[in-house]
C-alpha cells in the first residue's frame, strides 16, 4: 500500500495540543524519579513525539534519553478501568496505528493512546516490543484505517496508568545504570 500522507493535513495545533498536554501530565509523574518528558522541538512531523531523559535536577540539564514515546488521542472518552469486553467501545479490540509501527522505534519505546479529555485524560500504553509480537494486522481501504490490534486477549498485558509508566522507565533507566543499550 502506497504512503497517504494525508494526516499532515491535520493542523499541527491539533496534535500539539495532546503532546503537549501528555507531556504536562507525563512530568508530574516522572520529575520526582529525575526524568523529565520533552516535545520532539522543531518538527510537526516527527517519527515520534516525546522523548524521555534522565534529567539533573542540580543543574536542570537533560542527560541521558532513555526512550521514546507515540503519542495518539482517540475521539472517544475511555471507559473507567480497563477496555470493555469487545462489544461496545471497542469492537475489534484496542487498536493501535499501522502506520505508526516505524522502524525508528525500538521495541523498548511506548506507544500511549490517551482518550479525548483535556481534564483528566484516561490512557492505555503499551512498548512497541509488546505490539509487535502480539497485534493483528488490520488492513483497511485507506492508510489511516490500517492497524495493529490487540484483541480482548491481551487486554490484561496493556497497561492502563502512569504509574505503571513511570516504573518501566525508571527500570529501564536503572537497566542503563550499567548496561547502556
Amino acid at each position: 500500500m502506497p504512503l497517504d500522507q494525508s494526516w499532515r493535513n491535520i493542523p499541527p495545533a491539533d496534535t500539539h495540543r495532546g503532546e503537549f498536554l501528555v507531556e504536562s501530565i507525563l512530568n508530574r509523574y516522572l520529575a520526582p524519579h529525575n526524568l523529565k518528558s520533552c516535545r520532539v522541538p522543531k518538527n510537526p512531523y516527527s517519527a515520534w513525539d516525546l522523548d524521555i531523559y534522565d534529567f539533573d535536577m542540580a543543574t536542570l540539564t537533560q542527560k541521558e534519553k532513555i526512550l521514546r514515546i507515540d503519542v495518539e488521542r482517540k475521539k472517544l472518552r475511555f471507559p473507567e478501568g480497563k477496555p470493555p469486553s469487545p462489544i461496545g467501545v471497542w469492537p475489534y479490540g484496542v487498536r493501535f496505528l499501522k502506520r505508526k509501527d516505524k522502524s525508528t522505534s525500538r521495541n523498548i519505546d511506548i506507544y500511549l493512546l490517551f482518550d479525548n479529555s483535556d481534564t483528566d485524560p484516561r490512557f492505555i500504553w503499551t512498548t512497541y516490543g509488546f505490539i509487535r509480537e502480539n497485534a493483528i494486522r488490520q488492513d483497511g481501504s485507506t492508510f489511516d484505517d490500517s492497524y495493529l490490534r490487540i484483541t480482548p486477549r491481551f487486554y490484561t498485558l496493556l497497561k492502563y496508568d502512569l504509574d505503571s509508566l513511570t516504573k518501566y522507565v525508571c527500570d529501564i533507566r536503572n537497566t542503563w545504570v550499567d548496561h547502556k543499550p
